[in-house]
């Protein structure tokens, strides 16, 4: 094989390769794009390998066919798969919110008559184009946002999070009033999208401080999404306290000034 033909091999395999690595990085997260383009780009250079020996004779066992393919072929062929990766992943990643936002909460609990959604408290989007970003929680480890009430009631909570791989337990969501636990349930996490849960209204007293409590009950790191507070990014971000993080991998313990928590706090009143 001549080098101008090696070249060309090189661009007809490394072009889908990269392709397939940013569009997943847009679509999804710049880890998920570094694991996948690795072992495709380990599995292009054992094919380029073996072409070699089948050009120069030296595998009989390999049929005669897979001498005759060109670069041109492939590099067509690895585009369009790269593509249609590219197009699955935004259909069952990206729908879920982690390329749009924080997406519409799921509400098993219906509201009784005498009461009305007030829409969210507040509302943290977990666009990483507008600057989220996961931080890697470790198991038992929880975040804190706090927020002040704008609704007497407050009845659906919710965050985003995600993980790379495996089967995580159950994640813990709970409203708190200093040390007091108003409302706690363990709900199964959703995987880079909304994970809420619903429960008859709690009463609370709008300008006193709450505070919205993820623990990590999964057994495993997950990503918690964090977003910086900006008006493209929060809705009602004068609601929003001070956010905390306790057991992230970077950190033990410590605060995020100019951060909050992605997701948010649904508000209710009385008809």
């Amino acid at each position: 094989m001549k080098k101008t033909g090696n070249f060309a091999w090189i661009v007809a395999i490394c072009g889908p390769v990269a392709l397939l690595m940013i569009g997943l990085s847009v679509v999804a997260t710049l880890e998920s794009a570094s694991w996948v383009g690795g072992i495709l780009g380990a599995v292009a250079a054992i094919a380029l390998g073996i072409r070699q020996r089948a050009v120069n004779g030296q595998n009989d066992a390999l049929p005669r066919w897979a001498a005759a393919i060109r670069p041109g072929h492939v590099l067509l062929g690895g585009v369009v798969v790269a593509v249609a990766a590219v197009a699955l992943t935004w259909v069952f990643y990206g729908a879920e919110g982690s390329a749009a936002g924080v997406g519409t909460p799921p509400k098993p609990y219906v509201l009784p008559s005498e009461f009305h959604d007030t829409d969210c408290v507040y509302e943290v989007s977990n666009d990483q184009k507008l600057g989220a970003e996961a931080f890697q929680l470790l198991p038992d480890g929880h975040v804190d946002q706090e927020f002040v009430p704008a609704s007497p009631y407050v009845w659906t909570i919710g965050v985003v999070v995600g993980w790379e791989q495996g089967m995580p337990d159950k994640l813990t969501l709970a409203v708190m009033h200093g040390d007091a636990v108003l409302y706690r349930a363990a709900v199964t996490p959703s995987n880079n999208g909304g994970t809420y849960q619903s429960f008859p209204p709690i009463r609370v007293e709008r300008g006193q401080t709450y505070t919205l409590r993820v623990d990590n009950t999964t057994g495993m790191k997950i990503g918690v999404y964090i977003a910086p507070v900006t008006p493209e990014s929060v809705v009602g971000a004068d609601r929003l306290g001070s956010l905390r993080i306790v057991g992230e991998d970077r950190a033990p313990n410590r605060r995020l000034p100019g951060r909050a928590l992605t997701g948010c706090v649904g508000g209710a009143e009385r008809t």
